[in-house]
């Protein structure tokens, strides 16, 4: 009898945050889940990714980590952040993008464990690079217990 190993990939919790947003978001623009991380560049999936995106940016993630986890390039986010910026100081230019982003932010808020959210995003931050970092570390402890044997 052959014993089969599955290997279960553990979410950090900011992956869990940053999943729990990006659901928000989509049942909201009415979308497929996991549609909001494609190169499609549809209105309802760019807004998507912006509100997405600066609601996580407003709790301190900073671009660099947003590009891990979208697979975009930092500086789409320096542009979401302006545009969303003239959209919140000037509500005519595009109302129905800051009535999404309340409600998306409002849901958010009631539904993640944190009380405060933008403290859990920073350290959640800091984690999972103390995370990364330590893994980096094992492999190249590997690599040169290798060598040495």
């Amino acid at each position: 009898m052959q014993t089969i190993t599955i290997k279960l990939n553990k979410m950090t919790e900011l992956e869990f945050e940053v999943n729990l947003i990006t659901t928000i978001t989509e049942k909201r623009l009415g979308l497929e889940v996991g549609s909001l991380n494609t190169k499609t560049k549809t209105e309802h999936l760019v807004i998507g990714r912006m509100i997405v995106c600066n609601i996580l940016m407003e709790g301190g993630i900073s671009p660099a980590k947003l590009g891990e986890h979208f697979y975009q390039h930092r500086t789409a986010y320096y542009h979401y952040a302006k545009n969303h910026k003239n959209y919140i100081q000037n509500p005519n230019i595009y109302p129905e993008y800051n009535e999404l982003y309340a409600q998306v932010f409002e849901e958010y808020e009631s539904r993640t464990a944190s009380v405060m959210f933008q403290d859990k995003l920073k350290r959640l931050e800091v984690i999972e690079d103390i995370d990364s970092t330590i893994k980096s570390l094992k492999e190249q402890k590997q690599i040169l217990t290798n060598l040495i044997n």
